[in-house]
């Protein structure tokens, strides 16, 4: 089986993305496996308490590996033999196995070294309609403007992701795959390599994929695909908020071709930085260890530390 990669911002989509594909007679996409980020390279012990997690939310039956798994090709056979378990659980025998995991985003050099050929997908949708779904999640103690750092983040992952000039690579639009479903799913799975099915961007349902307890966040993703979850942010937000979300990540917004309402030309001033940093605090004290340890990781690894910098318009326009 061929496989693809689905990643992006929390709350862009991800779900409703990897929904609609898993509706396709040559698709099938899992729960989240977060494979590169829980398992690769990680202790011993975090490994097996993964795998644990696997096999609970996968129903599948997973073998200990004799060893650490911390190279390509372990992950590659490891990767493989979950994918072949799952696909024999659900009874399907597709041409393409996918992965949807958010956290994989700042993951894509081990998962290009593991699967060379493997195809990224990338979706993006608005920072302000993202922090402001992040701020009701159960499983985050965030705010908006914690949750529109979140989505700058993210987007400086993916920009460091495409510095790599081998990427196979296809960029959506959330507001796009809402509005023009049929057009926007015709277009990805083209590049995909498989037959237009009507069922992919008109269908709904379909619960594989999410386990039952992320249903109470996720269980927009199994009704039909409509645009009416576009500029939730003018109707929910205050003007102030509007204005601290826009002073933060004014230039990730207009870079990725999303308008701008206020002057958000200077930087935030320092009473705003200092209520960010006490609101990141509040925020990582909530996660658990290995997701703080993960993220500390991926910090050091990539260059988040400097100034934010243009996600190139001609792929995310």
């Amino acid at each position: 089986m061929k496989k693809f990669f689905i990643i992006g911002c929390p709350r862009s989509g991800t779900t409703m993305l990897q929904q609609a594909l898993n509706r396709h007679s040559q698709i099938v996409i899992p729960p989240e496996t977060k494979f590169f980020y829980y398992l690769v390279g990680q202790s011993r012990r975090q490994q097996l308490r993964h795998i644990e997690r696997l096999r609970r939310d996968l129903k599948i039956d997973l073998p200990v590996p004799a060893t650490r798994m911390h190279t390509p090709t372990q992950a590659q056979e490891y990767y493989e033999r979950m994918a072949e378990s799952y696909c024999r659980r659900i009874q399907r025998t597709p041409s393409l196995f996918g992965e949807k995991t958010p956290e994989h985003t700042s993951r894509v050099p081990i998962i290009r070294q593991t699967f060379p050929d493997a195809k990224i997908i990338f979706i993006y949708r608005d920072g302000r309609d993202v922090a402001l779904s992040l701020s009701k999640v159960p499983w985050l103690n965030c705010n908006v403007n914690v949750g529109i750092w979140i989505w700058q983040r993210y987007h400086w992952m993916i920009e460091c992701a495409m510095q790599d000039p081998n990427l196979v690579f296809h960029a959506v639009r959330y507001e796009d795959l809402v509005s023009h479903p049929e057009r926007e799913f015709s277009a990805l799975l083209e590049f995909l390599g498989v037959p237009d099915e009507p069922a992919v961007a008109l269908g709904c349902g379909n619960s594989e994929g999410i386990p039952p307890r992320e249903l109470p966040w996720k269980s927009m993703a199994l009704k039909q695909i409509v645009g009416t979850r576009q500029d939730v942010w003018k109707r929910e937000l205050t003007a102030s908020q509007i204005r601290e979300t826009e002073c933060l990540a004014g230039i990730s917004l207009r870079a990725t071709g999303y308008e701008v309402t206020s002057d958000s030309s200077s930087p935030p001033n320092l009473g705003l930085r200092a209520r960010l940093a006490v609101d990141l605090l509040r925020c990582g004290i909530s996660l658990p260890i290995s997701c703080l340890v993960n993220e500390l990781a991926a910090n050091l690894a990539s260059p988040m530390t400097r100034a934010p910098t243009r996600v190139p318009c001609q792929v995310l326009q």
